[in-house]
């Protein structure tokens, strides 16, 4: 393993992937789930009520590591651009390949409940646009408009002072509750900061931060458990039997979750837990994450196609039984997908296309 890595971020980056996979799972079994709200709700509802809205932080975690691993950095913009934009267009579409290939050699003989595809003009259409097997394709389009942009926030944060980086953080976290009310959109003309970019120079400042609340593993676990607490009550009072209100990434209780999950990991050696007496143990699960966090840009372009292939094949025979089936469709989606990636990436010349 490279001894430059910095293990915090892979546990963060393995924890964002995990969360991605929980959300996409929640979204296969939501239909029977939203109509038991009427029958108390149910166990099942308050289950998936928690994982909506504790895991809803995948996808800002992996801005915020994007902007602690490349802000503040003496970047070449045409270097930057050669290096980094090739890094995550080529397993863009060497997965995207793959999934169509796996569509349609699969389409008859598994339960998809989506549509197939009519022409290549369509297909085109659906990766562009987000349907269908690509439609979590939308994070690519962003991290893509992200690392486009990237050399000029960089300025900004080369040049910034610590009140400057904290007066950004300010406005960003008072602009993430103009998405406090799900049910009623108000005119976000703070978008700009709410939106990806506020992530990114986030996990930035908490990288480099000295402030003492903010390397605090215990006010990382109020911030937590408060917005967990917090966005799951409001569901409730939001939700009804045809709907279950989730909240938008960029709103203010997925922030606050995102700011107290990058701390305890950063800092969660100041717990003093001694999970690990033996020192073979903790070697082994480092190594495990280390290879999840090196694959989970693979996982992410690859695993939905998988999750659609796998609940083709177990529909029937776990529809109804809720946690069972959500469960084998997380654990068979992860595993497949990070085996896949793991074995292609040790072929030579396919470690750039794959991870």
């Amino acid at each position: 393993m490279n001894n430059n890595r910095i293990v915090y971020f892979d546990f963060i980056r393995s924890f964002a992937i995990i969360s991605v996979l929980v959300i996409h799972v929640s979204a296969f079994t939501c239909v029977s789930i939203i109509p038991q709200f009427d029958l108390g709700p149910s166990l099942n509802w308050w289950i998936y009520n928690f994982d909506i809205n504790f895991f809803k932080c995948g996808v800002d975690l992996f801005l915020m590591l994007t902007g602690a691993l490349l802000l503040s950095r003496k970047w070449n913009i045409k270097s930057f651009l050669i290096k980094k934009i090739p890094r995550i267009i080529k397993p863009f579409i060497f997965w995207t390949v793959v999934s169509l290939i796996l569509f349609l050699g699969c389409y008859k003989f598994l339960y998809f409940n989506i549509p197939p595809f009519n022409s290549f003009t369509e297909i085109i259409n659906f990766i562009f646009t987000s349907q269908g097997i690509f439609t979590h394709y939308w994070y690519f389009w962003m991290i893509l408009g992200v690392y486009l942009t990237i050399p000029i926030y960089n300025l900004f944060v080369l040049n910034a002072s610590q009140n400057e980086l904290e007066y950004f953080m300010i406005i960003w976290i008072l602009s993430s509750f103009l998405f406090f009310d799900p049910l009623h959109k108000l005119p976000n003309y703070l978008i700009y900061l709410s939106s990806p970019i506020g992530f990114v120079i986030a996990g930035h400042y908490l990288r480099i931060t000295n402030r003492k609340i903010l390397n605090n593993p215990y006010f990382a676990l109020c911030c937590i458990f408060l917005s967990v607490s917090l966005s799951m009550l409001f569901s409730f009072i939001y939700s009804n039997s045809q709907v279950i209100v989730e909240w938008n990434r960029y709103s203010i209780f997925p922030a606050v979750e995102s700011i107290g999950i990058f701390i305890l990991f950063k800092n969660f050696h100041k717990l003093n837990l001694h999970f690990f007496k033996f020192h073979k143990l903790k070697n082994i699960l480092i190594n495990c994450v280390h290879s999840l966090a090196k694959c989970s840009y693979g996982i992410y372009l690859f695993h939905l196609i998988v999750l659609y292939l796998v609940n083709g094949v177990i529909y029937a025979s776990f529809n109804g039984r809720f946690k069972l089936w959500s469960l084998l469709l997380f654990v068979l989606t992860l595993f497949i997908s990070w085996s896949i990636i793991a074995i292609l990436e040790k072929i030579p010349h396919m470690k750039e296309f794959v991870t």
